[in-house]
């Protein structure tokens, strides 16, 4: 039965990413960035409380459950046998061949949100309820994990992709509730993970305008950096220092000022990378991070504030 659902799933997936069903939400640059910010504007608390009622409005249809998106969560309870914790279907999951396709596409390539949520809810669910058990060849942290920092994040920075937030936000909540004996046991690097983050993050252009765009890719980047760091926290002098993350928080991501050069570049976003609160917030965070119990990365910090301030 998994593979029908599979299947099933797979269908609707790509009926979810058809250009019809997106043109409507990205026929312009404006329209695009409008879609892009809208989690952020329309949450209470985030973004700008002028954001109008036309957001209000399409936050609202938004968060619509569609045919895509009840699919995807009448087929889990299905293969659930309808009980809530009942996860052992992953194994079988694992082995049908759209299984990695289909992870790139609901919760990736998709430009429905909603089925993305539900798609995510449902993966962060099982790893939870794997999180104890002995790791096979078919435990979620060991074929998640590895595919979601070498395959997704790669994908998201090749597309461009403006709706990855679930993605990243299933991505660090796994990371964060690994056992750090567990992520150690897993087949990766993460020194080399850090440092092709790290490197991402600094090629990453600058793709928010004004403080109302979300770069929910560059958001991610700082997020999945801070979740591997509080994991291996040895690591902070090596992104820090060597990979110069620290100097690319302070100077291109937070307070990089436009210049006659970015200014001549007129279809190009003028700096920082991070002008939105969700990015500035994930930047600081990060900031934060690597300062803490890193004397290398806080001399770095106060060397750049100190001038400010004195």
């Amino acid at each position: 039965m998994v593979d029908r659902v599979l299947t099933v799933f797979n269908a609707f997936a790509n009926f979810s990413i058809l250009p019809e069903k997106t043109s409507k939400q990205c026929r312009s640059p404006k329209k695009a960035r409008t879609a892009e910010r809208m989690d952020d504007i329309c949450t209470p608390g985030k973004g700008e409380t002028a954001a109008g009622k036309a957001d209000e409005t399409q936050q609202k249809q938004r968060k619509r459950p569609d045919d895509e998106s009840r699919a995807f969560e009448y087929g889990f309870a299905l293969i659930r046998g309808g009980k809530q914790s009942h996860y052992g279907y992953f194994e079988q999951m694992v082995q049908c061949e759209c299984f990695k396709e289909l992870l790139l596409k609901g919760l990736i390539l998709t430009n429905n949100l909603f089925l993305q949520d539900t798609f995510a809810l449902e993966i962060q669910a099982i790893c939870k309820a794997f999180k104890n058990k002995e790791y096979t060849p078919t435990h979620p942290h060991v074929v998640l994990i590895p595919f979601m920092l070498q395959n997704m994040v790669g994908e998201t920075l090749h597309r461009g992709t403006a709706n990855c937030q679930h993605f990243y936000h299933l991505l660090c909540a796994v990371l964060r509730d690994v056992p750090r004996t567990n992520l150690k046991r897993l087949p990766l690097n993460f020194h080399d993970e850090l440092l092709s983050l790290a490197t991402h993050l600094k090629e990453h252009e600058v793709r928010e305008y004004t403080t109302k765009d979300v770069d929910h890719v560059v958001v991610g980047l700082l997020s999945v950096l801070e979740a591997l760091l509080s994991k291996f926290p040895a690591e902070k002098a090596f992104v820090g220092d060597k990979c110069g993350i620290v100097q690319e928080l302070l100077h291109h991501c937070l307070f990089e000022f436009p210049n006659a050069s970015s200014q001549r570049r007129m279809l190009a976003a003028p700096p920082p990378k991070c002008k939105s609160q969700p990015a500035r917030l994930a930047a600081f965070s990060l900031l934060c991070t690597l300062a803490r119990d890193a004397p290398a990365n806080l001399e770095t910090l106060i060397a750049y504030v100190k001038p400010i301030h004195v």
